[in-house]
């Protein structure tokens, strides 16, 4: 005969290799007999929609240790969701709802803090780490798709615009109220990565992943730049829901960073990040023009596309270089010959 237990006093949360949830509770009191615990299994997946265990530790303790396969999302709020597939499932619940806050983000992780959870009782205090890759979708949001078994992924839509801060970093800022009637509080998810700018688009690679980067549909501010300026900027317009509404947001994106021209007449961008690391983008030359003594070329992005913007550079540089120009007329059209002299 089995004794009654007490309500677990500990839920402790964590995840396998596919992303599913584990649910370990830790009961003080004993069995005389472990019960049997049913494994179930969902027809519409190949694997188990749920897999059980209870196991007794030294006298007292009993683990009861339950596997859930579901289906992620992200609330409105920015909890974690979970839809069990299961429908008879050791906890009884069809969806838990994690209240907590997104802790950091990396190549191809997102880390959350769990504070509470609708749907588990007695849950402790724990970080979770959501394996999968970050992309952009076709309204420029974020989005980071989490795998799982089978070639399936869920997919995490963050409902909110992002930007560009001083450092060059792309951040995601997000309020909630951690209490009721209390006041909002403003959370801030830093990506680490590096921009890449090809034709009318703005790619955003993260450190640490080949296959995570975000790709946004962009158009230059203007099309001229100068280039004692030190900065480009584009203009994004994003698109996001709330209550099934679609508002979209215009963002201003500024990248700062120092034109460079070389020697073999390609043309750089260089930026710095917060980690006072240096990377260049790299662009060549379509054509060169003359304008009020100073010279104006159109650039080319990696593929040979023509991106529809013209640099202004003056013929000094801060890094004692000069252009020198020559124009020649063919035809119609002028040939423009340059090249660049270094001080050494």
């Amino acid at each position: 005969m089995t004794k009654k237990t007490n309500p677990p006093v500990i839920s402790e949360i964590s995840l396998d290799g596919s992303n599913r949830l584990i649910i370990t509770e830790r009961y003080t009191s004993g069995l005389e007999k472990n019960p049997t615990v049913p494994r179930g299994r969902a027809k519409s997946v190949s694997a188990a929609a749920y897999e059980a265990d209870v196991q007794k530790t030294y006298e007292k303790d009993i683990l009861n240790r339950v596997v859930l396969d579901g289906q992620w999302s992200l609330t409105d709020e920015h909890d974690l969701k979970f839809h069990v597939l299961a429908r008879n499932n050791p906890t009884g619940a069809d969806e838990i709802t994690f209240r907590g806050d997104i802790e950091s983000v990396y190549g191809n992780a997102l880390c959350f803090r769990i504070y509470s959870a609708l749907g588990i009782s007695g849950v402790k205090s724990s970080t979770i780490e959501l394996k999968g890759v970050w992309q952009s979708d076709a309204f420029n949001r974020i989005n980071f798709k989490i795998t799982r078994s089978g070639g399936r992924y869920d997919t995490l839509i963050f409902q909110g615009a992002w930007e560009v801060s001083e450092n060059n970093e792309l951040v995601y800022s997000y309020e909630r109220v951690q209490q009721k009637r209390g006041p909002k509080e403003i959370h801030r998810i830093i990506f680490s990565g590096k921009w890449d700018i090809e034709d009318k688009r703005l790619s955003y690679r993260l450190e640490g992943a080949s296959d995570s980067y975000f790709s946004f549909t962009a158009q230059a501010e203007s099309r001229g730049i100068r280039a004692y300026d030190e900065k480009i900027r584009y203009v994004v317009g994003i698109k996001f829901s709330s209550d099934e509404i679609y508002n979209e947001v215009v963002r201003e994106v500024t990248i700062y960073g120092r034109w460079k021209v070389y020697t073999d007449l390609s043309v750089g961008f260089e930026i710095t990040y917060s980690s006072h690391k240096t990377e260049v983008i790299k662009f060549s030359i379509g054509k060169t023009f003359m304008k009020d003594g100073n010279i104006l070329v159109s650039l080319k992005d990696q593929k040979g596309r023509a991106m529809g913007v013209e640099v202004e550079f003056s013929k000094t540089f801060k890094n004692g270089a000069n252009v020198f120009v020559s124009m020649a007329k063919e035809g119609n059209d002028f040939r423009c010959v340059g090249g660049v002299r270094m001080k050494f």
